[in-house]
Formats: C-alpha cells, sequence, structure tokens
C-alpha cells in the first residue's frame, strides 16, 4: 500500500494556482543520506507531470527560485512521485505523524503553501523540521519560525538578516561562511551528521541564531548552473 499520503490541496500563495502537498517515509522512513529518515514533504502543481512543470518555469511552486536550473531533486524520483497512489488526509489519521520529524519542501517553496497548513501538520510532528523558502521577501513572515531563508550572496543575506531571517547560503567553492554562519554541520563534521540530528536549519526557534552557509554541491552540471546564477546575481 502506498506511503503517499495527500495532506492539502487548494490555491499556491505564489500566484494561486492549484497545487497540492504530498507526505512520504510515514510508515516507510526516507532514505535520503543527508537528511535522515524525515517525513519528506512535496509540493506539486496538480494535473501536469513535473518535468513538464518544470519546463514552463514551475512558478506556482517555485517561485523566482534563482536555482531553478541547479534544483537538486532529480526529474525521474519526482515524477515517481507524481505518479504514485496516494491516499487522502482523511485517511491519515494525523496522530501518526506523532513525535516524528517533518522537512518542509522536499520539493518546492514551503511559502507556497498556507502556513496555518505546516502548523497543523507540526502540531502533531514534534521530532523536529527544517524547511528553506525563496519567497521570503514577500510571504507571511510568520514562515520564518519553520524556515530558512535561501540565498545565494553575501549581500542578499545581509538583506535577509535585515527583515529577521535566518539564512541559508550557498556559495560558490572557494568562498567560506561569514562571522554570522557557520558551515553546514553535514558538510564540516566526522562523522556526517544528519539534519534529522541537527535541525539547525528549523526557523528562528533554535538558540542559534547564526546563519548556515554550504557550498555549491550536487554534479558537475548542478555547479556550473549555480555558477552562472552567481555571475548573474553579480
Amino acid at each position: 500500500m502506498s506511503d503517499n499520503y495527500v495532506v492539502w490541496k487548494g490555491a499556491s500563495q505564489i500566484d494561486g494556482e492549484p497545487i497540492y502537498l504530498i507526505l512520504t517515509g510515514i510508515t516507510r522512513p526516507s532514505q535520503n543520506r543527508k537528511t535522515g529518515s524525515m517525513i519528506q514533504s512535496y509540493i506539486l502543481k496538480e494535473g501536469i507531470l513535473p518535468t513538464e512543470y518544470r519546463k514552463q518555469g514551475a512558478n506556482a511552486i517555485c517561485g523566482s527560485c534563482p536555482i531553478k536550473s541547479a534544483c537538486y531533486v532529480g526529474d525521474h524520483y519526482l515524477n515517481n512521485v507524481y505518479d504514485g497512489s496516494y491516499r487522502d488526509i482523511d485517511k491519515l489519521p494525523l496522530a501518526m505523524l506523532r513525535g516524528k520529524p517533518l522537512r518542509l519542501g522536499a520539493y518546492g517553496d514551503p511559502a507556497a503553501v498556507p502556513v496555518r497548513i505546516w502548523k497543523r501538520l507540526l502540531r502533531w510532528a514534534t521530532g523536529g523540521f527544517t524547511g528553506y523558502t525563496h519567497g521570503w521577501r514577500w510571504c507571511d513572515y510568520e514562515l520564518s519560525n519553520y524556515c530558512l531563508a535561501s540565498v545565494e550572496s553575501k549581500e542578499i543575506m545581509e538583506y535577509a538578516w535585515s527583515l529577521g531571517w535566518k539564512t541559508y547560503r550557498i556559495g560558490l567553492p572557494d568562498e567560506s561562511p561569514t562571522q554570522n554562519e557557520i558551515y553546514c554541520p553535514h558538510y564540516s563534521s566526522e562523522p556526517t551528521i544528519q539534519c534529522i540530528q541537527c535541525q539547525l536549519c528549523s526557523g528562528l526557534g533554535l538558540d542559534s541564531k547564526k546563519g548556515i552557509f554550504v557550498p555549491v554541491h550536487g554534479g558537475e552540471g548542478k555547479k556550473k548552473a549555480f555558477k552562472r546564477v552567481r555571475e548573474e546575481i553579480d
């Protein structure tokens, strides 16, 4: 039986188009090597294959994210999530989430979903959470309690901090953290620390107020795409 649950359907907070939110890994833990066994959430556009929607810009779920071309989520896996069989929220006793950790936006920007939906899920999924958003310039500021502002340069980072957000900055391979940032523990610790253990990327809720820095990672194609993004920004 499917371990995928459609937990919300509605209008995107970005452009009003119909989208839906899927949770996976509730009864069969995620094997994600970076996050560990967190419940994964996917924000998808209704009625169109994710790979096709990407070609159209994926605005309803990704908004103006500047690194769409360097997205780390593979097409094949994403299409499998889209094509899977699902159970609706009324068939998901929310108590099944009790004590489990939740990753906001394994794909798609959490800002596309109303904050009240995330709050409802996190009342049960009390095992911690992580999240990032490129919608920090315009979204409900309450989301800063659950997500970090995703940024791609020091200048943008400083602007996000001025608006009261904690940041997650991707940098070029030769860059390093500023005095207001720390290296992502997953990439700087030995043995490797997973997100489920760390949870520094959980908005403004933790004592640590420093931003998180990580050098661009993934395949060479992703790294080159990010470098082009930075050249456009700079």
